[in-house]
């Protein structure tokens, strides 16, 4: 998905792994 791929080249790896992480639990929620 571009959605992702744009996330991964604008944020940091960090940022990216930590929104991942919240990103992750809001889907399973």
């Amino acid at each position: 998905m571009n959605f992702w791929h744009i996330l991964w080249y604008k944020s940091k790896p960090c940022d990216l792994a930590k929104f991942g992480i919240v990103f992750w639990q809001l889907w399973y929620v």
